[in-house]
């Protein structure tokens, strides 16, 4: 907070750092309105202070958001990339250290798996990006081996897939025209000939036997058998009760554990999960269910409309930017997806990115006119 506000500050200096100058700002500022509704339409006082305590988070986001789309210009998007590449590898070393260092209270926090699978989600394509075109591809190849492999020791079966994906499409994927894609597919089915090599089967099975059944199960066992899905599933039914009786202003921010509802259990492999005591007490596993029921359609439309001007944009300068330009988009689309099996977006790490591909997505088309 000192930090951000000696910046804010310095900045009013020279610019009007929240000056409202697009129409997706706009839509920023009806995200934190909705959120602002839901914590005062909500009918008990603990529920309106659950959702006062989150409350200064949203509107941080959305004035980080302002902010970054208001000086992109200014931003040295290479050395962000640079800095996103040291936070990644020493957040991974602090990772493995941490069990063996003393332990601190209030001063040394634990990096969970999930936390360091979000990190490595949001921020793992730029920061390789930059390693490639500083470094070479043999720097590039031995960093992206040692975090596909702490993703991949660890189980995060969505995050090795992410990451490796946006790696992937980053590297590959220059422009958007025919013989790009080719080589796309043609690499694709490289890399499903590996995976059907006994030799990949066995590694990936001793290293990480979550991933192998993810990558190796049928698709209908997988869903109707594991557990985590399983939950997954049955908190997208909880969102779903709780939307049809709260659907504009939802429960209250920050009280989806807090409020119980009668599952229904209408999805098959229910009977596995839908009778364990500490069902409601869960948290959503989804952060566009838990924005549903807690923040209703008020809150849920403007992130959505987010997240949709973003890809748009996307697709639409593709051809138009540099590669470690796109590798920001390909961390968002896989932060986008991640998002349905985690409730995250409680995160700066997210709001960052989301602001930093808005400030793109709104500055693409001036500067493409500046350089014609």
């Amino acid at each position: 907070m000192i930090f951000f506000t000696t910046f804010f500050l310095n900045l009013s200096k020279k610019i009007n750092p929240l000056k409202i100058k697009s129409f997706i700002q706009i839509v920023f500022l009806m995200f934190f309105f909705g959120a602002l509704i839901s914590v005062i339409d909500t009918n008990s006082y603990a529920g309106f202070y659950r959702g006062l305590k989150v409350l200064p988070n949203y509107l941080y986001w959305v004035l980080i958001c302002i902010l970054l789309i208001n000086i992109y210009k200014q931003i040295k998007l290479y050395s962000i990339a640079r800095y996103l590449f040291f936070g990644i590898m020493i957040s991974a070393i602090y990772f493995f250290l941490f069990p063996f260092l003393p332990k601190i209270p209030g001063f040394l926090n634990p990096i969970t798996k999930n936390s360091f699978s979000f990190l490595a989600i949001c921020f793992g394509a730029p920061s390789l990006m930059y390693i490639l075109k500083n470094k070479g591809r043999i720097y590039f190849y031995i960093f992206s081996a040692i975090l596909l492999f702490v993703l991949l020791s660890n189980g995060r079966r969505a995050g090795f897939i992410i990451v490796l994906a946006s790696i992937f499409f980053s590297v590959t994927l220059k422009e958007i025209k025919i013989k790009q894609i080719i080589a796309v597919i043609f690499f694709l089915l490289v890399f499903k000939l590996i995976l059907s090599i006994s030799l990949t089967n066995n590694f990936i099975m001793k290293s990480s036997p979550r991933i192998h059944q993810l990558i190796y199960s049928n698709t209908s066992d997988l869903m109707t058998e594991d557990r985590s899905l399983l939950v997954r599933r049955l908190m997208v039914e909880k969102a779903l009760i709780i939307f049809e009786s709260n659907p504009l202003t939802g429960i209250g921010l920050n009280s989806f554990s807090s409020h119980n509802v009668d599952f229904r259990g209408d999805f098959e492999g229910s009977q596995f999960v839908i009778n364990k005591s500490n069902s409601n007490s869960k948290s959503a596993h989804n952060s566009y269910v838990s924005l549903l029921s807690e923040g209703g359609l008020l809150l849920l439309i403007p992130f959505l409309i987010i997240i949709i001007f973003n890809i748009y944009n996307f697709l639409k300068y593709y051809n138009h930017r540099a590669q470690i330009e796109n590798s920001f988009y390909w961390s968002f689309i896989g932060m986008c997806v991640h998002l349905y099996f985690i409730s995250a977006i409680l995160n700066v790490y997210a709001w960052f990115l989301i602001g930093f591909v808005s400030a793109m997505s709104v500055n693409s088309k001036k500067m493409l006119l500046e350089d014609k």
